[in-house]
């Protein structure tokens, strides 16, 4: 995938998660509490979970997000897959 097509998918990702927390009532408290939580994860990257509608998700996601992005892979070449 090129790199602008990544940036396209992450803007379309970003842009049906902000719909979901303009439309539910509890994003907006579950969005600060994951901001809180996971803060070695980017704010738009918390957003961009939000398309997947389902609280337990998202909040699942941003935990490993934010364990990803605090336990570097072991090795260079190592990916989280051989773990």
């Amino acid at each position: 995938m090129s790199l602008p097509e990544l940036d396209r998918m992450k803007s379309i990702q970003y842009k049906e998660g902000k719909t979901t927390m303009e439309e539910q009532a509890w994003a907006g408290s579950l969005f600060r509490r994951l901001v809180s939580e996971c803060p070695h994860v980017d704010d738009r990257d918390i957003v961009s979970l939000f398309r997947f509608g389902n609280e337990e998700l998202i909040t699942a996601t941003a935990h490993r997000l934010e364990y990803n992005a605090t336990h570097p892979p072991d090795g260079p070449g190592r990916t989280s897959e051989d773990a």
